[in-house]
């Protein structure tokens, strides 16, 4: 059986309709990982509230211990996928025109450039 690293890094996350439905999905998490011990870093940990109610989470640990301070953000990158706290999917739509952009700029002279078609 292969050695884990323990400091190998597992990117999920969860979506949950309300404060009590997150605390039920971070135990089962926390309580699955340590069962092959792995354990959840509080201090990576990002927490995200989208809706009218953006109020901060209080998350416990499977000892009803508060579970640490849990970074909360507006906005995250998952996947190459943008989400907000807002919901829309504007923050997304900004970050691939201004990627394409980018490219562009890059590419621009090349494809201005009148001596490549004329080797050809």
């Amino acid at each position: 059986m292969p050695h884990l690293n323990s400091s190998m890094r597992i990117t999920t996350f969860s979506i949950a309709d309300s404060e009590e439905e997150l605390q039920r999905r971070w135990l089962k998490w926390q309580i699955g990982l340590e069962s092959k011990g792995l354990k959840v870093n509080t201090g990576k940990t990002e927490v995200m509230v989208c809706g009218r109610n953006r109020t901060k989470v209080n998350i416990k640990d499977k000892e009803g211990r508060e579970a640490g301070e849990l970074n909360q953000v507006d906005q995250f990158k998952y996947l190459g996928v943008t989400f907000s706290e807002e919901g829309g999917s504007e923050t997304a739509v900004r970050a691939r025109v201004k990627a394409a952009w980018q490219k562009w700029r890059e590419l621009g002279p090349v494809i201005a450039d009148k001596k490549i078609y004329q080797q050809s």
